[in-house]
């Protein structure tokens, strides 16, 4: 066979390979997906050792702001009934969906932190010797900071890797910086999303996509989508980069509003096109009696009407993503 056939054969056979792959979006066939719902606690306890829940009191002040009911929000709660809805919409076009956590207080190790710690520190006097120092075992915080939460990035890192999934979505909730210790509700409310490193401008990787287009132009593509989906699905704008001071300080803009390079680690270990979601403002006032309000139930876990609204938020930006590259690819 001469060398321009061979050259045509493989062109030709990975033109079918991406065209599997991105085959339409109403058939999601051969994609492999992996989710992972950020933070572990599952109990308001967990939360508070974790520092990832909203509670707002029904006291005076939040009586005069217009509550009418108390607020208790566990945000691992959220990503993972999000990761789970996600999962069943993706699957019912047929994707292959990986789950980094799946159980309600679990972590990427499939135990509480609670069941971690005890593991690790309660079967041991409380000071310990080493060499000739004492020393007293961490409390629970600097244990899940130091130890638990940095084995636990790296543990979800390696679960993914090892699936090798075609994107990878990483899920998280936001609060307002400004707001701290979270006690009142505040009235800002958006949405942002995170890639690794910076890409070209998302427009030309639209219309000049080819098999060998980088990561980093996939992961902004994603995240172009994705955040659109945002606004259209749950009303909420994107942040611009004078919205939080992190976006300032420690983010670099990209061509898309809400869209910014930040350096996490989950992010920057998984392999392959990974965006890192932050979808409104759980301390909002209007936000935090909608996600309190739980109607409905998936897997033992109460969740409301509006994590649902997110589900279908990522649910749109991953489906409009592949209709973008199958578009590029006709």
């Amino acid at each position: 066979m001469s060398h321009s056939k061979i050259i045509t054969l493989l062109h030709t056979c990975l033109l079918v390979i991406i065209i599997t792959q991105y085959s339409t979006a109403q058939n999601l066939n051969g994609i492999r997906i992996a989710i992972d719902p950020g933070h572990s606690a599952g109990t308001m306890a967990e939360a508070i050792v974790e520092k990832k829940y909203v509670v707002f009191k029904l006291d005076s002040v939040n009586l005069a702001k217009g509550l009418t009911d108390s607020i208790e929000i566990i945000e691992p709660n959220s990503t993972l009934v999000t990761a789970l809805l996600l999962q069943q919409k993706l699957q019912a076009k047929g994707a292959e969906v990986l789950l980094s956590r799946t159980k309600q207080g679990y972590s990427s190790f499939d135990k509480p932190f609670a069941q971690w710690y005890a593991e690790k520190y309660l079967t041991t006097p409380t000071i310990v010797k080493k060499g000739n120092k004492k020393i007293r075992i961490p409390t629970e915080r600097k244990a899940f900071v130091n130890e638990f939460n940095v084995q636990d990035i790296a543990q979800r890192a390696k679960i993914i890797n090892t699936y090798k999934p075609d994107i990878t979505v990483i899920i998280h909730f936001n609060a307002d910086e400004k707001n701290e210790p979270w006690t009142r509700p505040t009235n800002k409310n958006y949405n942002m999303i995170f890639v690794p490193t910076l890409a070209e401008n998302v427009d030309s990787v639209a219309q000049q996509f080819t098999p060998y287009a980088s990561t980093a132009s996939k992961n902004l593509l994603l995240a172009k989508t994705t955040i659109q989906a945002f606004e259209e699905v749950l009303k909420v704008p994107a942040a611009g980069v004078n919205d939080a001071l992190y976006l300032k300080d420690k983010c670099e803009e990209t061509s898309v509003k809400g869209v910014y390079v930040r350096q996490l680690a989950l992010s920057k270990m998984v392999k392959g096109v990974v965006i890192y979601g932050e979808t409104l403002y759980q301390d909002n006032y209007e936000e935090c009696k909608l996600l309190n309000h739980k109607t409905l139930n998936i897997n033992g876990i109460a969740y409301s009407e509006r994590i649902a609204n997110v589900a279908e938020a990522y649910y749109q930006g991953i489906i409009n993503y592949y209709k973008i590259l199958q578009n590029v690819i006709k």
